[in-house]
């Protein structure tokens, strides 16, 4: 009788045993899944705030190199409004003659069609970032909720405490990133 005793107590310890087993590896992959998951968002989110630099600076760029023109250009007008004689009109109109071939191949340097096509391209490249990124946002959330689900209810609940597996945090972005990107604020940099 003794001997049957201690064979269903070590059959019961032998199954408690193997069923903790199963869940610490039920929950490691889960863990290791979820950080997975999180690498590949985090990889797209960083791949979202290159391209964003890259938009701002092709933009900038071509703001930039717009301005010198429009700078140069409204330079040479004002010297031929403030010329108050004929010498010195004909000395501004001149100077602007010898300055728009040099304006001309700088407008040709940056033409709008290099710009734009940039643009758009950036621009398709980001939107389709932001798709990545819900879609990756949504894996993410979806990896967590089975986790956190697995860790808290029983009786996943006792082994994920006694190996101190707790719920996973949901991506959630924090309000100041739920608003639009200021681009105003990137272009002052």
């Amino acid at each position: 009788m003794g001997t049957l005793i201690l064979i269903v107590v070590g059959i019961m310890l032998a199954a408690i045993i193997g069923v903790a087993i199963v869940y610490y590896n039920k929950f490691q992959r889960y863990n290791i899944h979820v950080d997975n998951v999180f690498a590949n968002l985090d990889a797209i989110l960083m791949r979202r705030v290159d391209e964003l630099s890259k938009l701002v600076d092709v933009t900038r760029q071509h703001v930039e190199d717009e301005n010198q023109i429009l700078q140069g250009v409204i330079g040479l007008r004002q010297q031929i409004i403030d010329a108050t004689n004929v010498d010195e009109k004909v000395k501004a109109h001149n100077n602007m003659n010898r300055q728009i071939p040099t304006f001309m191949a700088q407008a040709e340097r940056y033409p709008d069609i290099k710009f734009s096509e940039a643009y758009k391209h950036l621009q398709r490249s980001i939107t389709n970032i932001e798709e990545n990124i819900q879609a990756a946002r949504h894996s993410y959330n979806q990896s967590v909720g089975r986790f956190n689900a697995e860790v808290s209810t029983f009786p996943g609940n006792i082994f994920a405490g006694i190996f101190r597996f707790g719920a996973r945090p949901m991506f959630e972005a924090p309000q100041e990133k739920r608003e639009d990107v200021d681009l105003r604020a990137m272009f002052n940099r």
